[in-house]
Parts: structure tokens; sequence; C-alpha cells
């Protein structure tokens, strides 16, 4: 009987797994598709200040990254219509910038846009080599790592948790660890909680390598989940080996992304950076956030010894490494990262 298990692939779980192992336990961590093949796969890699009440998460994922795959600090730009616009959004360390002053830090910008709340901290990573980092740390660290090999039942039994396959067989595990997205919600379902998730689909454009065009994270203010329909806005980076990562759109989960996506958000990317108009799109990828009611991740005990960390929406690289240290303390027994109660679990009602 393994410890503790960890299910789910993304930088959550694989976060997860190496807080667990470097606590000593033996860690077992499955996944249903490949290492970093799921949401993690189609981000953009912006490591950004979040709201208030995740700072404390924010936080520790940097410190985390220090130790894994530390990226660029390069600095964000949230665009904004003025520059009270742009106050309205300090919260903590960052300046508003407008007119010629916001022109020289970020020439690439329209000559419309008049605001930006520039947050210099602001970071970018390659979740590819996170993602790649992570798992060879798990190795290092003697972690069972279990690649395409989904859990589809998990049943209670006294002092321990059964597991099991597509092969019908169980495995015994003292400590459930649920990383696993909107999968989190059926299996839990199983065992009679109702969690309170949906899930939003996101596209990522990516550009043939250009010369270099964009110093900073680009954002703005206003894009979120769109009841029905699909949202853009801009939300942009460019990679040290010039590619230009592209979004953002959110489309919900039950409904299929529109035929003329992309030629949506380079639209809006390029009525806001000029520029973009003129790059070959060179892929894409799609993905679909899990999000939870208040906006803030799930990190709770649910169940003895069974632990769920999801419904990180769009931040899921921001807050994972961070939210893999708060369950882990939790797990342990020890002083949190961070106070948890924000974080907690609440049933979805009947």
């Amino acid at each position: 009987m393994t410890e503790a298990v960890v299910v789910g692939g993304g930088v959550v779980g694989l976060s997860a797994a190496r807080e667990l192992a470097r606590a000593g336990l033996s860690v077992t961590l499955r996944t249903a598709a490949g290492i970093g093949d799921g949401a993690s796969a189609a981000a953009h890699g912006q490591l950004v200040p979040p709201a208030a009440p995740l700072t404390g998460l924010w936080k520790a994922s940097l410190t985390a990254y220090d130790e894994v795959s530390p990226g660029t600090t390069t600095g964000r730009l949230v665009l904004a219509e003025t520059a009270t616009e742009a106050a309205a959004l300090l919260d903590g360390p960052g300046t508003v910038l407008a007119g010629p002053e916001l022109a020289a830090l970020e020439p690439a910008l329209a000559p419309g846009v008049r605001a930006a709340l520039h947050q210099p901290e602001a970071r970018r990573i390659d979740p590819r080599e996170v993602t790649r980092a992570l798992h060879a740390e798990l190795v290092a660290l003697g972690v069972r790592v279990s690649e395409y090999d989904p859990v589809v039942d998990i049943l209670r039994e006294p002092g321990r948790w059964r597991l099991r396959g597509t092969d019908g067989t169980g495995r015994l595990h003292r400590v459930v660890v649920l990383t696993t997205g909107l999968g989190t919600r059926q299996l839990c379902a199983q065992l009679g909680h109702r969690m309170r998730l949906t899930g939003s689909r996101g596209r990522l454009l990516r550009t043939v390598p250009t010369a270099p065009l964009l110093g900073h994270i680009l954002g703005e203010v206003s894009i979120g989940p769109a009841r029905t329909g699909t949202a853009v806005g801009l939300l942009v980076h460019q990679r040290a080996d010039g590619v230009v990562l592209v979004g953002a759109s959110w489309t919900a989960e039950d409904q299929a992304e529109p035929a003329d996506l992309d030629r949506r958000i380079l639209r809006r990317a390029a009525t806001l950076v000029p520029a973009l108009a003129d790059i070959p799109v060179a892929g894409r990828r799609s993905g679909v956030r899990p999000l939870s009611p208040t906006g803030r991740p799930i990190i709770d005990e649910i169940d003895d010894d069974l632990y769920v960390c999801c419904g990180h929406g769009g931040e899921g690289f921001i807050l994972g490494p961070g939210s893999a240290a708060l369950l882990a303390d939790l797990v342990l027994d020890r002083r949190p990262v961070t106070d948890p109660a924000p974080f907690r679990h609440q049933e979805e009602p009947e």
C-alpha cells in the first residue's frame, strides 16, 4: 500500500507529489494522459500577481519556481481605458502609466491605448519546461509516476482508499489527493460529495518566431468567463525564442468553440498591438479551465484522508505550486503557508 497517491499530472498534481515526497512520504502519481497533457498544455505561462485573497498562494508558487524553473521577469501591463481605471486595479506593487510614458515602455502598443497598470514583478515561464523539470524531480525523489493510467472508481475501505483503473484492478493508499480538474467532480460524486466546479474552454494561438516585439506580458482589464457564447480579450506575451503566444478566449464547457475563434482572437489582439496582424499563426491548443464559484481554488480535506486541490481556472501555473504547498501542509498537519479558510470546499446544494 502506497502512503499517498496524487491523481492528476498537471502542474498542480506534479507539485503536490513533489511536496509530499520531499516530506518523506512514499508517493504514487497517476495521470489519465501524459505528464502535462491536460489544461497545463494550453497554458500561457504567465506568473502575474493575482487578486488579494490569492497573494499567499502566488508568493509560495514563486518560491517553488525559484527552485524548479524560475523563468524570466518581464513585468505585466494591464491595459485600461483611463488612468483612473488603471489606478483602481492597484492592489500591491505597481505603477499607473499613461500617454508618452506608456508608449515609451511598450512601443508595440496601438496609439489609442491610453493607460495601463505596470506590475514589474510579473514573470514569464515555459510551461513545458516546468512540467519536465517537475517530472524529473519526482523520478529523482522516488515517486512512482504512472502515465495513461486513469482512475475510474474510488472506494472507501477501513483506514485506506482503493483506486481502480480501467483494467478493474484496485490499488490501496492511505492518503488520496485529487488534482484532476473537472475530473475531480466526477470522482467525488461517487462518494456523495457535490463539487461546485464548472469548465471554461480557452484557446491559445502560437505564432511563428519573429523579431523582438513585446517586452512585457500584456492583458486587458475585463477578461473572464462568458455565461453564453464566447468572450475574447487580449492576453499576450513573447517567448525567448521569438514565438508570440496570443489569447484569450472563454467558452462554456458544454458549448463548442466558434469556427471563427482564431480570427476573433487575432482581431482583438491586433487592435491593441497592430504588428500582430502580420505574424502568421503556426499552431493552437485548447484546454478546459476548471472553475470554482468563488473564483478561488478549492484546497481541502473533504473526507478522511481524501484531499482535493482543484478549481484554479486560468491561474493553474500562477497558483499551482503554492496550492500544492498548502495542500501538503494540510496533509502533514503543519503550519500552513497561507490561511486555508478561503479555499475550503463548500458543498453544492441539492
